[in-house]
C-alpha cells in the first residue's frame, strides 16, 4: 500500500502537547530516559529495528515510513496525529504518529497510548524523543495486517482554500489546461490554453434563465493542481463553454478511484445537493465497500444541467474509472438524466431511486390520501410487499380502480416506468443490498453534516476533505472489529464457520442472519425425472405462500 507522503510546508497540524506533560505510562520512553538508552539498536526476533529515541531520519517523511513499517509487523494502522507542531513560518518542527485505533474516538471509551514522536532538530535532521510501545488492545495478526491501510492526511483539510492558494505561485496571466489527469486528457474535451473565466451561465430544462457562479475558477483551478501534484492519482476535469466560462467540474482523488475498482459493480448519482447562494448542484457518485458502508467515486458541480453536460459528466467520470461502467446506476427520475444514462450506460441497468418517487408522491397525491385514507398504505403494500411481478401488476390495477385512479397522469407515468423503480423487477439484479428507497439517501448519507445550500466552495472543499477523513475512519474502524474479533456462531454448521474466516463483520452478519432463517423453512420434493428436481419451499407458519424451486 502506497504510504502517504508528509509536505513539509503544510500549516495544518496545530494545538500542540508538550512532550513533558504527558505522564509515563506503560511502555513509554521518553527525551528523560539515560542517554546511553538512546543508542540501543532494539531488534525483534526477525532482526528488525525496532522504535527507540534517539532514532535519527532525515525527513518526517522517512520516520513517517520507517514508523508504518513497523506497524505492519506488529499488526495496526497509524495516522499522523493533529496535535503535532507547527511553526509560525509554516514548517513542521515536530510529528507524532499514533496508533490508528486512537484516531477512532470509539464509543467504549478505549484509549490507546502507543505512539512515535519525532522532532525536526536541523534541516535533514528528524530525531525520535518518545516512544511508547504499548497498546491497550490486541494487534492484527501478521497474515492479516496487510488489510489495514496507513491513514493518509490531505494536504488541505485543516487549511482554508486562501491559505493554500498562498502556498502557491501563480499569475492570472497563465494559461490553464481545462482537464487534466495524471493518466490521461478525458474524452470530450475540445477546449485547450484559454484563460477561464469566473461566471458560468446554466440554460436548462430544470433551471432555465439563470446565471450560477462558483466563484474564483482560477482558484478552483490551482486547488486540483495542487492536490494532483501532492497525491498521484488525483484526477480532474473542467468542461468550458464557447465563452471561456466554466460550466461543469469533475475530480475524483485515488482513494476514490482505487473504491471504485473493489466496489464499482453499483452506482449511486444525485444532484439534490445545492451550494452556496447559487444553488449549484453538487453531484456525487457513490457506491457501498464490503463494510456496508458508503464510499466516494467522484465528485461534480453542475453550472449547466442539459443533456449534453451530464453525458459530458458521465463519459468524464467513465474515464477516470478506467472506461469500466457500473453493472448498475441508481439516479433520480430527471429525463434528463435518464436520457443521458441510456446513451453512456446502454448495458448497465439503470434504476430510479424510489425515494425520490415517493417523496414527490406525497405532494402530487395529497388531495386523493385526504379523501381516502387508506391509499398510502395500500400503495405501500403494492409497491414493498409484493413478491412476483404478477402478484404486482394485480394489486396495482386493484388500487387504480378502487380508487378511481385510472386518469391521474402521474401514477401513469410511474406505471409506464415501474420496470425502472418496482423492487419485483430488480429480483435478478445487484445493488448490493441497497434498497431503490435508499438511493437518494446513500448519496446524501456521505456528505450530511458537511455540505449544505448555505456552503461557500471554500467551505465546501475543507467539508469535503472532512466528509472522506470520517468515511476512511470508518472504515478503519471496521477493519479492526473484521481482523481483531471473534463472531459468535449460532449454528453447527461448517459453511458458517467459513463465511465467519472470510466475509467482514457486517456481511457475515446478514450471511447468518439468512442461514439461520433457513431453518424456518420446508423444502419438499414434488417433481423428479432423474436430471430435473422441483422443489416447493415455504415457511413453516406460511405454507400457503411457496416458491418453486427447479435443481439440474
Amino acid at each position: 500500500m502506497d504510504v502517504g507522503l508528509i509536505d513539509e510546508n503544510m500549516e495544518h497540524y496545530v494545538g500542540a502537547v508538550e512532550v513533558d506533560s504527558l505522564p509515563n505510562e506503560g511502555g513509554e520512553v521518553d527525551g528523560s530516559e539515560d542517554p546511553t538508552e538512546k543508542e540501543l539498536l532494539t531488534q525483534d526476533a526477525n532482526g528488525n529495528e525496532e522504535p527507540h529515541v534517539g532514532m535519527e531520519f532525515k525527513s518526517g517523511d522517512a520516520a513517517k515510513t520507517f514508523y508504518d513499517e513497523y506497524a505492519k509487523r506488529v499488526g495496526f494502522s497509524t495516522r499522523v496525529n493533529q496535535s503535532s507542531l507547527c511553526k509560525p513560518d509554516g514548517t513542521i518542527s515536530e510529528l507524532e504518529f499514533i496508533c490508528g485505533r486512537e484516531a477512532l474516538k470509539r464509543k467504549n471509551g478505549e484509549k490507546c497510548n502507543a505512539m512515535f514522536k519525532v522532532e525536526r532538530q536541523d534541516l535533514d535532521k528528524w530525531v525520535v524523543t518518545k516512544f511508547v510501545k504499548e497498546h491497550s488492545h490486541s494487534t492484527i495478526t501478521p497474515n492479516k495486517v496487510h488489510y489495514l491501510r496507513p491513514r493518509k492526511q490531505f494536504s488541505g483539510a485543516k487549511k482554508t482554500m486562501d491559505q493554500s492558494y498562498n502556498d502557491m505561485d501563480f499569475s492570472s496571466n497563465d494559461d490553464m489546461d481545462p482537464s487534466i489527469d495524471g493518466n490521461h486528457i478525458p474524452i470530450e474535451i475540445s477546449c485547450v490554453n484559454r484563460p477561464v473565466k469566473n461566471f458560468m451561465s446554466a440554460s436548462s430544462a430544470r433551471h432555465s434563465n439563470r446565471k450560477r457562479h462558483l466563484g474564483d475558477a482560477q482558484n478552483l483551478l490551482d486547488y486540483f493542481k495542487k492536490m494532483q501534484a501532492e497525491h498521484p492519482g488525483f484526477y480532474y476535469a473542467v468542461q468550458l463553454d464557447d465563452n471561456n466560462c466554466m460550466t461543469n467540474v469533475f475530480w475524483a482523488d485515488a482513494r476514490s478511484r482505487t473504491a471504485y475498482s473493489h466496489f464499482g459493480d453499483v452506482v449511486n448519482f444525485d444532484t439534490t445537493y445545492r451550494l452556496n447562494h447559487y444553488r449549484v448542484p453538487f453531484a456525487p457518485f457513490t457506491g457501498v465497500n464490503h463494510h456496508g458502508h458508503m464510499v466516494l467515486f467522484g465528485c461534480a458541480l453542475l453550472a449547466d444541467e442539459s443533456e449534453s453536460s451530464f453525458i459530458w459528466l458521465f463519459k468524464t467520470w467513465l474515464a477516470a474509472m478506467n472506461d469500466q461502467p457500473p453493472v448498475s446506476i441508481t439516479t433520480d427520475q430527471d429525463k434528463v438524466v435518464r436520457s443521458a444514462v441510456s446513451k453512456v450506460f446502454p448495458g448497465t441497468r439503470h434504476r430510479l431511486c424510489k425515494w425520490h418517487i415517493l417523496r414527490e408522491g406525497q405532494k402530487r397525491l395529497a388531495h386523493v390520501c385526504s379523501a381516502h385514507p387508506m391509499l398510502q398504505g395500500d400503495l405501500y403494500n403494492s409497491i414493498n410487499l409484493t413478491e412476483t411481478i404478477e402478484e404486482f401488476e394485480s394489486s396495482w390495477s386493484s388500487i387504480i380502480d378502487r380508487y378511481n385512479l385510472s386518469k391521474n397522469d402521474w401514477l401513469q407515468a410511474l406505471y409506464n416506468a415501474r420496470t425502472q423503480w418496482v423492487p419485483v423487477y430488480f429480483r435478478d439484479s445487484f445493488f448490493a443490498a441497497i434498497s431503490s428507497n435508499q438511493g437518494g439517501e446513500a448519496a446524501g448519507s456521505f456528505f450530511d453534516g458537511y455540505v449544505d445550500q448555505h456552503t461557500t466552495l471554500p467551505l465546501f472543499f475543507r467539508q469535503y476533505e472532512k466528509a472522506l477523513e470520517h468515511c476512511f475512519a470508518k472504515e478503519l474502524e471496521a477493519d479492526f472489529d473484521t481482523f481483531g474479533t471473534t463472531p459468535v456462531l449460532k449454528t453447527p454448521s461448517p459453511m458458517e464457520k467459513q463465511a465467519a474466516n472470510l466475509y467482514t463483520r457486517k456481511i457475515f452478519s446478514k450471511f447468518q442472519e439468512e442461514l439461520v432463517e433457513t431453518f424456518a423453512y420446508t423444502a419438499n420434493t414434488i417433481e423428479s425425472d432423474g436430471a430435473v428436481s422441483t422443489f416447493r419451499v415455504a415457511k413453516f407458519d406460511d405454507q400457503q405462500k411457496a416458491s418453486f424451486v427447479d435443481m439440474y
